[in-house]
């Protein structure tokens, strides 16, 4: 369940997850963030890189970044997933090349959805 966000600071500009981690179902996630057509656009690239994940034996995977806040536009979606039981062999590379600037994963997860 995701809590209700909260404001950090009175000159915070934008509400927040409160700290901690927050279990969800993509469902959750998209009902409370995929709330106008760019935000549904990053939810779809989430939703790849998820898909490849579990194909490939992940249990685990956290959504983080502005795309977890009140922001209108956020630049992109912050994911990062536990290894444990994974066959790096089944996971997409886009998803296993995570040198920075990343700028393959924004292609194909983000932009080609």
């Amino acid at each position: 369940m995701i809590p209700k966000l909260i404001r950090l600071t009175q000159s915070h500009p934008h509400y927040v997850l409160p700290p901690g981690i927050h279990k969800a179902t993509l469902e959750e996630i998209k009902e409370e963030f995929a709330v106008t057509p760019y935000r549904m656009h990053l939810f779809r690239g989430f939703c790849s890189a998820s898909e490849s994940l579990v194909a490939a034996g992940c249990q685990r995977i956290y959504l983080d970044g502005s795309f977890t806040t009140s922001k209108n536009h956020p630049g992109n979606f912050d994911a990062c997933w536990d290894p444990e039981g994974v066959n790096l062999g089944k996971v997409d590379s886009t998803i296993l090349n995570d040198l920075p600037p990343r700028t393959e994963q924004k292609k194909n997860l983000v932009e080609n959805f």
